[in-house]
């Protein structure tokens, strides 16, 4: 497996998951990963584990739906400037 961190994720990993299993992509949302943190950590929800066995073509098509669907939610949600 690997986990992939997405900094600033605008949605949960758990909204990540939901919208790559309509497109037949299934992975972990990282949250379920953190039993008994008492305090928030954005963190948690940034995360994604993805696990692989299949051919390098099924793998990399995988891949590529997850990275269309993070640049989908980094693109709907207006982003803070900084200086």
């Amino acid at each position: 497996f690997v986990w992939l961190w997405f900094k600033d994720l605008p949605i949960t990993s758990q909204t990540l998951y939901e919208r790559l299993k309509q497109q037949g992509v299934l992975v972990v949302p990282g949250e379920y990963f953190f039993p008994g943190l008492q305090e928030e950590w954005a963190h948690k929800y940034e995360c994604i584990r993805v696990n692989y066995a299949l051919d390098n073509d099924i793998v990399r098509r995988g891949i590529s739906i997850i990275a269309d669907e993070v640049k989908k939610a980094y693109a709907l949600t207006p982003q803070i400037k900084t200086a």
